[in-house]
């Protein structure tokens, strides 16, 4: 069992290009915490901020047990098996984005181990289904997660009635 998260463990992030909505909502906080700084006593906003602390660790930790981050791997291994249309191979384009992120088209011969044309053919039936898209038609391919996919992709979160 991996140790749990503490507190102790949060580092400041930059976000680099944070949508204006976000950036508002951290300068609006921002004011209203000077303004709270000024008011509490400190003692009651350092309990105030451990307790915010620990809620958001609270909701991390709630969420990354629904989407179950380390078995998705597996879920779209299922899902791949479970489509008509998807060679086998297409779980390692899924898996390659899964861990890097993104790739470029040019790398999917050798993920999927096929020659460059089939390769290509693989890549265009994942991109049909939806699993895998990328912004312009020659960049870098990313993962998707279409509707008709969450059900087997993140069963935790779409329970069936």
């Amino acid at each position: 069992m991996p140790a749990a998260e503490s507190v102790d463990r949060i580092e400041p992030a930059l976000i680099e290009d944070a949508p204006v909505a976000i950036t508002d909502v951290v300068a609006e906080l921002a004011a209203k915490a000077a303004i709270l700084g000024s008011v509490l006593n400190p003692r009651t906003a350092s309990n105030l901020a451990l307790w915010f602390l620990r809620v958001c660790l609270d909701q991390v930790n709630f969420m990354s047990g629904l989407f179950e981050i380390n078995a998705l791997a597996k879920r779209f291994n299922s899902h791949v098996a479970q489509q008509e249309t998807l060679k086998p191979e297409s779980s390692r384009l899924l898996e390659e984005a899964l861990v890097r992120g993104q790739f470029e088209r040019g790398e999917i011969s050798r993920i999927t181990g096929l020659p460059e044309r089939t390769a290509r053919r693989v890549l265009n039936d994942v991109m049909q289904e939806g699993l895998l898209a990328s912004t312009t038609p020659k960049g870098p391919v990313s993962l998707r997660f279409p509707s008709d996919a969450l059900e087997t992709l993140f069963p935790r979160l779409y329970v069936q009635a």
